[in-house]
């Protein structure tokens, strides 16, 4: 019968990421989608300052199918979309790769086997919930009431809780 489809890593460009996102919630959030081996955010030479863009590079082809089709659906905010892209090769990889494992997903079916697997309603809701949690910029901007020593205070707070994916 159908074979499961070979996995290799896969690169994504992730780009238009709000200045607010920090890195750990980053690879936090692409993680939901599959297995973050490297993440890598483009830093401004001439300020230091992380650039809105960076590349992911997921474990398999899984990851970077279900990032593709689940990041654009994220309201991130006020802010636009991330923005997600494989290069040519990988988009052929992809395309050959679901193909590939739908025939094997239904042919486990038909042996009776359910595959385990989340789906992506419910890995849409848990990032979804991830990035309620971040401050959209605008919303920064015009949060007045809320004194600058809390708002730090509270920020480290929130990244100190949270464990970095491990890499």
């Amino acid at each position: 019968g159908p074979r499961a489809p070979v996995d290799k890593v896969c690169t994504a460009y992730v780009g238009k990421i709000p200045a607010t996102f920090e890195d750990p919630m980053l690879v936090d959030l692409l993680s939901c989608c599959g297995k973050v081996v490297k993440w890598k955010r483009t830093i401004d030479c001439d300020t230091g300052r992380p650039k809105s863009f960076g590349f992911c590079d997921f474990m398999t082809g899984l990851g970077a199918v279900r990032a593709l089709r689940l990041m654009p659906k994220l309201r991130t905010g006020g802010n636009e979309p991330l923005l997600l892209k494989v290069d040519a090769k990988t988009q052929e990889y992809l395309k050959e790769y679901e193909v590939q494992r739908a025939a094997f997903i239904s042919f486990q079916r038909q042996q009776g086997v359910v595959a385990d697997e989340e789906p992506d309603a419910e890995i849409e809701a848990k990032m979804q919930e991830m990035l309620s949690s971040v401050v959209p910029a605008e919303a920064e901007a015009a949060d007045v009431e809320m004194d600058e020593s809390k708002k730090n205070a509270s920020l480290a707070e929130q990244l100190l809780s949270q464990t970095p994916a491990e890499l």
